[in-house]
């Protein structure tokens, strides 16, 4: 038998190899016994019980040799199971679109001057060259940002005019108002 000593009845209590390969049974056949260490004891009970019950045999939570032939024909009847459906063959994800769409990084045999990363940080280079020829009074960098911020300053048309209207306004020290 599958469980070792055939006219041995397990029951709470017991411990050992007998009391380990049962564990070991239920477990397999989906019967959780708690922690699988050679000690039949109030969990292991309990999944004796609900095996008996659900195989219409007398509930009592000991292992005698009737609940042993079923634990068996239940482990037989699982593998069974197992080796007429073989399992799917592992499947990778599709790899996504930046990483098939591209060449690799590193092309053998190139100089580095012709890779394909080199090529783009050169080309990502000459666009921020162009942008600054063509807008030279901005730097690239903070003309975005001060323009969504409203930090974009004035530009000064040199008529120093207007400010003589604005000494009416108390004076402004470090962010607070000076009277």
């Amino acid at each position: 038998m599958i469980l070792g000593a055939v006219d041995q009845v397990l029951r709470e209590g017991n411990t050992g190899r007998a009391v380990t390969q049962l564990q070991t049974s239920l477990k397999m056949i989906g019967y959780d016994p708690g922690v699988v260490d050679g000690s039949f004891g109030p969990r292991t009970r309990a999944a004796v019980e609900v095996f008996q019950q659900a195989q219409d045999l007398p509930v009592n939570g000991t292992v005698a040799p009737a609940t042993q032939t079923a634990i068996a024909q239940a482990l037989e009847a699982m593998s069974a199971v197992k080796t007429a459906v073989p399992p799917p063959p592992p499947t990778l994800p599709p790899a996504p679109m930046a990483l098939s769409a591209f060449p690799p990084v590193q092309v053998p045999g190139l100089p580095f001057y012709k890779q394909p990363w080199f090529l783009l940080v050169a080309a990502l280079a000459a666009v921020a060259a162009l942008k600054a020829a063509l807008f030279p009074d901005k730097p690239a960098r903070f003309a975005d940002f001060e323009d969504t911020a409203g930090l974009a300053a004035e530009p000064d048309d040199g008529d120093e005019d207007e400010d003589e209207d604005e000494d009416d306004e108390a004076p402004v020290v470090k962010g607070r108002v000076v009277r």
